[in-house]
């Protein structure tokens, strides 16, 4: 860099705040390349952790896992659009999850904050399959959620 060095900016700082963006933006936008499982049929159904936050897996048209958590107290604490997430097929039983559009990297909730950021990229390592060739559960780890479990069909919620 030839000529004299500007006296009142940080020449660094400037670069960064234009770099920095531009990356973040790059990594935002770029097509996410997503890996169904062999068969989605032993992952499909409706889970529940503790009784308190439930969710419905799917396949999607491309046969994708998509996880859509509801229930009363997250619908009522998380908007709609940040309550779907895909999951990536790894290995074995193992998926990653991956939101597809931006999220605000923390959610407040009443006095807390919930950080989306942190399940962004977590693992999911769902249970052997049962005699009726099913995953009984799954396991977050990252997320510190164990002994989320398969139930029978999607539950109703008094008013």
């Amino acid at each position: 860099m030839a000529g004299s060095r500007p006296q009142k900016q940080d020449i660094v700082v400037k670069a960064y705040n234009q770099i920095i963006p531009a990356i973040e933006k790059a990594f935002r936008e770029a097509s996410k390349v997503m890996n169904a499982p062999p068969k989605a049929d032993p992952y499909v159904g409706f889970f529940t952790y503790s009784n308190i936050t439930f969710y419905e897996i799917r396949a999607g048209s491309d046969g994708v896992l998509i996880m859509q958590q509801f229930g009363p107290q997250i619908e009522e604490l998380i908007p709609e659009k940040y309550r779907t997430i895909k999951l990536n097929y790894l290995v074995d039983r193992v998926f990653r999850v991956v939101f597809e559009t931006e999220y605000p990297c923390v959610l407040r909730v009443g006095t807390a904050s919930v950080s989306l950021e942190a399940q962004d990229g977590q693992l999911f390592n769902f249970y052997n399959f049962n005699k009726r060739g099913v995953s009984p559960g799954f396991d977050a780890p990252g997320l510190n959620t164990y002994n989320v479990v398969r139930i029978a069909r999607r539950p109703s919620f008094s008013s």
